[in-house]
């Protein structure tokens, strides 16, 4: 009789011990898989511009920037898909996306700007992310005096903090 108590007792206790690191991995994998921009809004600085950008479910982020230089404005949307984190300490937000925007100026008639990116977040404070992208741009450019169109690449490098 006591052997089946002792062997029901460590039963139970290798059971227990079994679902609670089963219950800890799975935690530590939704928190890792876990995007660090949800539910959140943020309003911040780029490379010679402004930035509001908000979270809109499913790993999704939707943004618009403005950015001046000189006589010229660019207004522009981007789009983000947000990967999965990355661990460690500050924690590092990866994500890739898309950039449609329209130059503004005294000499330009029209003009359009779009390209992909890839990129991540860092954050400095639990709201506070500096971030940092890059990626192959189109540009397409008119005037009274004719028109260009080019192939670069753009880096962007923003501070952003979230509410």
């Amino acid at each position: 009789m006591a052997k089946k108590v002792f062997l029901s007792l460590v039963f139970l206790l290798s059971f227990t011990l079994f679902l609670s690191a089963e219950v800890m991995l799975l935690e530590q994998e939704e928190a890792l898989n876990s995007n660090l921009f949800k539910g959140k809004i943020g309003v911040g600085f780029n490379w010679t511009g402004a930035q509001v950008r908000m979270d809109v479910g499913s790993n999704f982020l939707a943004e618009i920037r403005g950015q001046y230089s000189g006589d010229n404005l660019l207004l522009a949307v981007r789009g983000y898909y947000v990967l999965p984190k990355l661990s460690g300490q500050p924690p590092l937000q990866p994500y890739t996306g898309i950039e449609i925007g329209i130059p503004f100026s005294n000499v330009l008639t029209s003009g359009f700007e779009c390209g992909v990116f890839f990129g991540g977040e860092i954050f400095v404070a639990k709201n506070i992310g500096v971030g940092l992208d890059a990626g192959p741009y189109f540009i397409s450019i008119s005037s009274d005096l004719g028109s260009i169109s080019d192939f670069g690449i753009v880096i962007n490098l923003g501070v952003t903090y979230y509410f």
